[in-house]
Formats: structure tokens, sequence, C-alpha cells
């Protein structure tokens, strides 16, 4: 039996991601050779994108609030909130993705 997919616009495709309309277009172009081809039809500014093309968005776009990627964040780093010239506590964070309390 022929799989009967369901296409959507790529403004539609944005909203039902939870974004704004421009999201699924701006970030197809940041990612194009990344996504497969056959998930999505049309040209130009007619395309139209399937359903199993909005899940395959959704299983890799970051999520909100991780650091994916960034230099500054791949060493050592102290963050030390002072009050009135006094240090309160020193924050070291260690890698990308963890870090620890330091008092």
């Amino acid at each position: 039996m022929a799989n009967k997919q369901k296409w959507h616009s790529l403004a539609r495709a944005s909203r039902e991601l939870g974004h704004g309309r421009n999201y699924v277009s701006a970030w197809l172009s940041r990612h194009r050779e990344e996504f497969p081809e056959e998930l999505m039809i049309g040209s130009g500014k007619s395309k139209l994108i399937s359903d199993e093309g909005i899940e395959w968005i959704k299983k890799h776009i970051k999520k909100e609030g991780v650091l994916v990627s960034s230099r500054v964040a791949n060493g050592d780093q102290h963050l030390e909130p002072q009050l009135l010239g006094v240090t309160l506590l020193t924050i070291h964070f260690t890698g990308r993705a963890g870090g620890k309390l330091v008092a």
C-alpha cells in the first residue's frame, strides 16, 4: 500500500513546530545540505514539506537553551558575582556541557 503523505506550506510547518512563519524556510536555507530532498517538493518560492519532513526537522533542531557549539565554552571559565565588592560565590565551568559549583 502506498504511503499517503500530507504536504504543508513552509509557513504552516513553522507554525506546527511552534515558531514564526519564516522559521522553516530560514532553517532549510542554513541546512540545505543536510535535509533529505525527498521530504520536500516544489521549487523557488512554492515549496511544500511533508509530515515526515516536519518530524525530521523537529529531531534535528537545537533544543532551546542548549549550547551546541561555541569556542568560548570549551575551556575552563569562572563566574564570580560580586555585591559591594565582595565575591558571593565562584562558579567554575568545565567543558561544553557541564560545570560545577566551587565555593
